[in-house]
């Protein structure tokens, strides 16, 4: 770093708390996540949705105060949803018929505490955390440089029809039109 500068980030949010991790090496063909990419695109309770406009309001005045030629000066974080995601009552089994992956976070990957992954084939995958008894406690879509497929797109939107979800693109600040795979794969443009 150069003396006198201030140090940017690359996001200008994270969510807090992070997963936990357990103390064990990644399972073969996991799916990583970077450390601030935990819930940067997630789904949320749709009774959210005051809470989500509010922190979207604040989101987009603190990125702009933030903003530095390549990035922020600080981070803002995000706390738990008032209504948390695991009253949704969504069962890890109702989920995509997908290959099921682990799932690591980290730079020295850690396995996430009843953490999964599914994906289609392609770069993009669902992932969340679920409890002993099977509920799903978080979930969240990890974007990739590549479009992804248009099944991909389709599950996505009747994912967050079908349990009355929607889907926070925290780092855009803006809520995903979700009403089809179309308007969900022109959403995935931007990330492309």
């Amino acid at each position: 770093m150069t003396p006198g500068l201030e140090p940017l980030y690359s996001v200008p949010t994270l969510c807090d708390p992070a997963p936990a991790v357990v103390d064990a090496p990644p399972p073969e063909g996991y799916r990583w996540l970077g450390e601030d990419d935990w819930r940067q695109v997630e789904f949320v309770a749709r009774a959210n949705l005051p809470h989500v406009q509010k922190e979207s309001v604040t989101l987009a005045a603190f990125r702009s105060q933030h903003w530095r030629d390549h990035g922020w000066t600080d981070v803002y974080m995000r706390l738990e949803h008032p209504v948390p995601f695991a009253e949704v009552g969504l069962q890890f089994k109702k989920l995509s018929a997908w290959p099921l992956y682990g799932l690591a976070i980290g730079d020295q990957p850690g396995p996430v505490y009843g953490g999964f992954a599914l994906a289609d084939g392609g770069d993009w995958f669902v992932y969340g955390q679920c409890s002993e008894e099977g509920h799903v406690v978080q979930l969240a879509i990890a974007p990739s440089g590549a479009r992804p497929s248009a099944e991909f797109a389709g599950a996505v939107a009747r994912l967050a029809r079908s349990f009355d979800l929607l889907l926070v693109d925290w780092c855009a600040g803006a809520l995903v039109d979700t009403t089809s795979a179309e308007s969900v794969s022109t959403w995935t443009q931007r990330l492309a």
